[in-house]
């Protein structure tokens, strides 16, 4: 057996890919960053990784760390159970965007939002609104990737009053005055509700608050857009899908 440095590390499972006959590679979001273990034997009938499988889970992992080798998972502690997500076609959806999500986004080592994501998870299982904490969650992952939004003051000219529009690329909101310096028209009232929805610090009474259905749906388009665009991204396969489970609401 290789000797190496046993250590323990908590978050969120993100997805697993199947590796050889019986073991798996799993992403793991986690207080370091985003983490890649690798799970040996995990399909097997009595091992005791199998929590390991299932993203959304929130662990606590001991594993073993080697110079130039994977991170070896060698046991686990269940903190948070995702597995009642998957009884349900909506937040089966929601988990494979967030799946995407994820992997397009950050890279291994990436700072990442776990707690934020980890709450937004049991409060889908909890009965969250899926449209309302899909907009929590695009938020807490443009904080984390650096893209943070002006939803308080004019980006332009720092003002408070007569905010009336937004610019996702110049990052927050727009006042009247300015607005009428560029090619942006006036937003609905809503929207610019629901976009500072989306930047709200994540707490118990802000994932249970619900989202207007147009705004939140047309607010959650041009967020995920703005991605897209800024990551150079291809488009995101699971969003068709989880925009029509939200929509059939």
């Amino acid at each position: 057996m290789i000797k190496g440095q046993k250590e323990i590390c908590e978050g969120i499972v993100l997805g697993s890919t199947q590796y050889q006959d019986d073991s798996a590679i799993v992403s793991f979001a986690s207080q370091e960053g985003l983490l890649s273990f690798l799970a040996k034997g995990v399909y097997k009938n009595k091992s005791s990784l199998k929590a390991l499988l299932i993203s959304g889970n929130h662990l606590k992992i001991e594993y073993t760390k080697h110079q130039d080798g994977p991170l070896i998972a060698s046991s686990v502690y269940l903190l948070g159970d995702a597995s009642l997500v998957y009884t349900d076609y909506k937040m089966s959806i929601f988990m494979m965007l967030l799946n995407e999500l994820s992997v397009s986004l950050f890279r291994y080592g990436d700072s990442y939002p776990y707690l934020d994501v980890s709450a937004i998870i049991k409060s889908l299982q909890e009965g969250g609104d899926s449209l309302s904490l899909s907009l929590l969650l695009l938020g807490s992952l443009y904080k984390s990737l650096g893209l943070k939004m002006n939803c308080q003051t004019c980006v332009i000219c720092g003002k408070k009053e007569n905010l009336v529009s937004y610019s996702l690329k110049d990052g927050g909101f727009i006042c009247k005055d300015c607005l009428s310096k560029t090619d942006l028209k006036v937003k609905d009232k809503m929207d610019l509700y629901v976009l500072r929805f989306a930047f709200m610090d994540i707490s118990p009474d802000i994932l249970l608050k619900r989202a207007p259905k147009n705004s939140g749906i047309h607010v959650l388009n041009e967020l995920l857009e703005n991605l897209v665009d800024y990551f150079d991204l291809k488009p995101i396969r699971t969003y068709p899908l989880f925009l029509k489970s939200v929509s059939d609401n």
